[in-house]
């Protein structure tokens, strides 16, 4: 039967993805890899049961739908671990991640509960398309004479012209201090005019054409259904920015929604009920870790405070916080008072040195 099939695929799969040293590091084969193993062998083994069973024979019919029920249950906690496998290890990148998952959610799941075939377009993921668009050199980019034009407009506002003239000086000590074109990178005034330099574009995608859109400094989202309409909007797009002096480089592309978006560190997905999904990216767990590590060096040679220590990582978790994470900070959580175990609070709550943030509620995690 097929449905058997897929699920011998699924097993295959998950035995090459856990037995893979660069995804699943030797101390976790014998627990979450082991686990997982476990869970794709005994899915198939539920299934061939059910399949051996007839559905003539009330007694057998129960216990095929046992069977079927069980290899659901194992199914779903296969998904759920598959989940948390990409949270908290760094070699399960996006991609691989996303087809692990539906891999698992699909079919295999369908036919085990006795439920009739679901084509893909019925998939509990949103249908649609995403045009993901990346400016090249963004900073190095915005032509002075259009941040001055944006910023005059924007000031336009303030009725005070003592504080406006400040504000319009203050601006331009940022936007002459380097060569035409560009702006420095790294103050929060080239980020003001970075915002600015594209709020007219702004408007006119998402106001104007009615699209559904997103964007943050040089990266932005447009979401449709239909595929061709963001083909001829990306045409568009490319003769918009012209007089800008700006250009889209090569990471702009057009993909299914059901892959998932990548916006401000996280890894977005959004189902059929309209349910967002956030997961951190692997990228961001990576470089934490790796200044985790490197804190502990300078802590060790004075060179910085456990403060600041707790400022940083306190950041990073508020960031995650709004995503799918709550397993993730938990596992975060013990590597960094791993390597800084001063910090960890004492069971009477005492935590003079500890981060500063408010225990993080349990989200729902997708």
């Amino acid at each position: 039967m097929q449905v058997i099939t897929d699920a011998k695929d699924l097993e295959k799969h998950t035995y090459i993805k856990t037995r893979n040293a660069n995804i699943f590091p030797k101390k976790e084969r014998l627990g979450l890899a082991q686990r997982m193993m476990n869970e794709a062998s005994d899915l198939v083994a539920d299934l061939m049961e059910a399949n051996d069973l007839l559905l003539a024979d009330p007694e057998e019919r129960e216990l095929r739908f046992r069977a079927q029920r069980s290899a659901l249950r194992n199914c779903r906690k296969l998904i759920h671990h598959i989940e948390l496998a990409h949270e908290i290890l760094s070699g399960l990148d996006d991609d691989a991640f996303a087809y692990w998952a539906r891999m698992a959610a699909d079919e295999v799941a369908r036919r085990a509960a006795g439920l009739p075939y679901r084509p893909m377009e019925a998939w509990d993921y949103a249908d649609g398309w995403v045009l993901k668009g990346d400016f090249s050199k963004f900073f190095y980019t915005l032509l002075r004479a259009v941040c001055y034009e944006k910023a005059k407009k924007a000031l336009a506002v303030i009725e005070d012209d003592e504080l406006r003239d400040f504000v319009e000086w203050l601006l331009s000590q940022v936007i002459d201090s380097t060569p035409d074109p560009g702006i420095p990178i790294g103050n929060q005034s080239s980020q003001l005019l970075a915002l600015l330099y594209l709020d007219d574009f702004d408007h006119w995608l998402r106001d104007d054409l009615g699209l559904v859109y997103g964007r943050y400094m040089d990266d932005f989202y447009i979401i449709s259904s239909d595929k061709l309409l963001l083909r001829r909007i990306l045409k568009e797009i490319e003769e918009y920015i012209k007089p800008l002096g700006l250009r889209l480089n090569k990471k702009t592309q057009i993909f299914p929604l059901k892959n998932g978006i990548d916006f401000l560190g996280f890894h977005t997905y959004l189902t059929s009920t309209g349910k967002v999904v956030r997961k951190v990216r692997a990228k961001s767990i990576d470089n934490m870790k790796r200044k985790i590590r490197k804190y502990r060096g300078l802590v060790d040679s004075g060179r910085m405070t456990l403060e600041g220590v707790v400022q940083s990582y306190a950041s990073w978790c508020g960031h995650i916080s709004h995503g799918n994470t709550y397993h993730l900070r938990q596992s975060m959580d013990s590597y960094f008072f791993g390597y800084f175990p001063e910090l960890k609070p004492n069971p009477k709550g005492d935590n003079t040195h500890g981060p500063k943030t408010e225990q993080p509620r349990k989200q729902s995690e997708g």
